[in-house]
């Protein structure tokens, strides 16, 4: 049997709600459901998850709020995630009010057609962010933009130039199966856990020079259609990518690579730059094709030679020394 519901709001609940109005009428519902899984993990599938994904009335207004949120531009939006972010430091104590903060701090575009340009950048997303499904018909500026919480833009098609340049991610990022039909501007990108772009699809050009990937990183099957630039990156987790092809050249000069690196079954349809490349753990090109020139010059392999002595000499084999 469900608990007796305490209906008069604690100060975490006043101040959410006075922030974030739309979600008033939704209040009794949420208490409601709340009262019966409080001993709910939220990464096990309960929680306010379950109630969102269950009531399309809820998640639809949370839906318009975001959008009506969006159109205001980014002085009033990072004003309301500045407030947010304080709300979670200065009133959050229970899980019940944790589990209220994430629901309303979530930003749900998933499945919206964005027509036209569109702006995010320089916005601030205190909480979890999902963008899946999402189409960009325009161009779209997301550079300098800050994802607090995991963010997922899976599936996603994005049919002009798109810029994240200098944003940053501080949870996992998922960028699975996405389709980029403009070019894909991701310099100097901080992606500080695990980063997916897992058969995704570059059609005019990937550009992540300067980007530091400090969690594992994911590009196997990803296909890019022109030029792939990953020089200077900072890879300081696993490096994946296993089965990609790369049409056009592939840019890897000057990159550092902290844990292992895997390019098995790669293509490089086109010129393959790693010139001073640094490889700090082992590194494998099992079954890699090279169409046409390779560059490996002044490449760095920094472990010891009895820990990774088959690594190293296949890929010795590999650069044709």
């Amino acid at each position: 049997m469900h608990q007796q519901i305490n209906r008069s709001k604690n100060s975490a609940e006043e101040a959410l709600l006075a922030l974030n109005p739309w979600a008033d009428a939704h209040y009794e519902r949420i208490k409601q459901f709340l009262s019966g899984h409080d001993d709910a993990d939220r990464h096990g599938g309960t929680d306010l998850t379950i109630m969102s994904a269950r009531d399309e009335t809820f998640r639809a207004t949370r839906r318009e709020a975001c959008l009506f949120r969006h159109e205001n531009g980014f002085a009033k939006w990072n004003d309301w995630a500045t407030k947010m972010a304080k709300i979670r430091q200065e009133f959050i104590k229970t899980r019940l009010d944790k589990a209220l903060w994430e629901q309303l701090a979530f930003v749900d575009f998933s499945g919206h057609h964005f027509n036209g340009a569109t702006e995010f950048a320089t916005f601030v997303f205190p909480g979890a962010a999902d963008f899946s499904n999402a189409t960009f018909s325009s161009h779209i500026w997301f550079n300098g933009a800050k994802f607090e919480d995991e963010v997922t833009f899976a599936d996603c098609l994005f049919e002009a130039d798109c810029w994240f340049e200098q944003s940053r991610f501080q949870n996992s990022a998922n960028f699975e199966r996405t389709k980029w039909q403009g070019r894909a501007e991701l310099r100097c990108v901080t992606f500080q856990s695990a980063v997916l772009f897992t058969s995704s699809q570059f059609h005019k050009g990937a550009w992540f020079r300067g980007t530091r990937f400090i969690g594992p990183s994911e590009f196997t099957n990803a296909q890019f259609m022109k030029d792939a630039g990953f020089g200077g990156c900072q890879f300081d987790d696993t490096a994946r990518f296993t089965s990609a092809v790369f049409s056009d050249n592939a840019g890897f000069e000057e990159t550092v690579f902290a844990k292992q690196a895997a390019f098995d079954e790669a293509r490089f349809e086109h010129i393959a730059w790693f010139t001073m490349a640094e490889f700090q753990a082992s590194v494998t090109f099992d079954k890699a094709r090279f169409s046409k020139g390779r560059h490996f010059d002044d490449v760095i392999l920094t472990q010891s030679k009895s820990v990774v002595s088959q690594q190293q000499d296949l890929l010795q084999q590999e650069l044709g020394n």
